[in-house]
């Protein structure tokens, strides 16, 4: 699925899991997975590959985040790395790194938040891109949380106040499955969108 939507002008998302531990059977299969991305994409070594890997960043193991993950981003030159679910703080050291380690080939760093609190931290520590997701995303979501309709356009308006003049992009995520939820997420204030499949009626 990942390399398909590459392969249609989008930015395909491979999932790695949650397990950032040495040794973790998650991060053994993201290698394969990253393996086969970049033959199915007919990615030359040295060249990026254009796809995102997602981790969820609240278990106890990200903790080896900065010993397990990079070495596998590199491998590839993944284009860029997702962090979702943060906890308040968790990721201000991370982002940097990470940003410091990818440098080489521009890698971008994607934090998925629920909170305008959250991604002002986020923008602060030198976030790329910000996935501003509501309530409206299956309920996936923290103790406090908003619907896009309302988060949107807050976080959109603290970057414009806060951050004028960074380089910040803004997707929005949650309850966006056709083409009048695009128009009304663009309308809120995003950049970009990340959408969700599903099967036709």
């Amino acid at each position: 699925m990942a390399t398909a939507v590459t392969k249609a002008g989008g930015l395909g998302i491979i999932g790695g899991g949650f397990d950032l531990a040495p040794n973790s059977a998650q991060l053994t299969a993201l290698d394969a997975d990253l393996a086969k991305a970049t033959s199915a994409l007919s990615i030359e070594s040295g060249r990026t590959l254009p796809v995102v890997v997602g981790f969820i960043t609240f278990h106890s193991s990200f903790k080896h985040v900065l010993e397990t993950v990079p070495p596998l981003l590199e491998k590839y030159r993944v284009a860029g790395v997702w962090l979702a679910f943060p906890q308040p703080g968790a990721h201000a050291n991370v982002i940097k790194e990470l940003k410091r380690k990818g440098e080489a080939w521009g890698l971008k760093v994607f934090v998925q938040v629920g909170t305008v609190e959250a991604a002002t931290e986020a923008a602060t520590h030198g976030v790329d891109v910000i996935v501003a997701q509501g309530i409206d995303a299956g309920g996936h979501q923290w103790a406090q949380g908003a619907s896009i309709v309302s988060l949107v356009p807050e976080i959109r308006d603290m970057l414009k106040q806060n951050f004028h003049g960074h380089d910040i992009a803004l997707i929005a995520a949650g309850g966006i499955v056709d083409g009048r939820g695009l128009a009304a997420a663009i309308a809120l204030g995003m950049l970009s969108s990340m959408e969700t499949w599903r099967k036709s009626d």
